[in-house]
């Protein structure tokens, strides 16, 4: 049997090590959202300016009207994946207040040192399972996000080279000032 002084330290770092993984897999989630909704707001922003410039004009030639709805088709897919990214997926959260309570209890309960020190040893163990799970199950889900949030950045970067070519044709076509 390991000693209490190992014990103690072992357990230390595993627990602090897994609030230290949920920790910065919890601000990767806020990051996440964070880019999503700058995205969302960007994209928004470039759409109405577009609509605006588009309705701007008396007799859009077909070729402007093709890249003016392309334009305006590929920001709002660019929205959607930015907002399918902001949807919140269900993650547990760490709810350590309850376990420790009822671990407590149990420990304190004990009818010796021995049986103590088991349910604690037991506690540090279903504790370290619990945030590797909770852990495993918000890494998955900022990969989702994080995916969309991709799919999203290169829609918009189509969008804005689609309002950039609209502009373009706009400036060189003669025929539709």
């Amino acid at each position: 049997m390991i000693s209490d002084e190992l014990h103690k330290s072992v357990s230390r770092l595993v627990l602090g090590h897994c609030r230290a993984q949920y920790e910065e897999l919890s601000n990767t989630w806020r990051d996440i959202e964070h880019k999503a909704q700058g995205i969302v707001a960007l994209a928004a922003a470039l759409l109405a300016g577009v609509f605006i410039l588009f309705r701007s004009i008396e007799e859009p030639t077909k070729v402007v009207l093709l890249f003016f709805v392309a334009s305006m088709l590929i920001l709002l897919v660019s929205i959607l994946f930015a907002l399918v990214a902001l949807v919140v997926a269900e993650v547990e959260c760490i709810d350590d207040s309850s376990e420790i309570r009822s671990a407590g209890k149990r420990i304190l309960e004990a009818k010796n040192n021995k049986q103590a020190k088991k349910e604690l040893r037991q506690f540090v163990f279903d504790h370290a399972k619990d945030w590797e799970r909770i852990c495993n199950n918000l890494h998955a889900a900022n990969t989702q996000k994080s995916s969309n949030v991709l799919k999203s950045q290169k829609w918009l970067f189509a969008g804005v080279v689609g309002v950039g070519i609209s502009l373009t044709v706009l400036i060189l076509d003669p025929s539709v000032a």
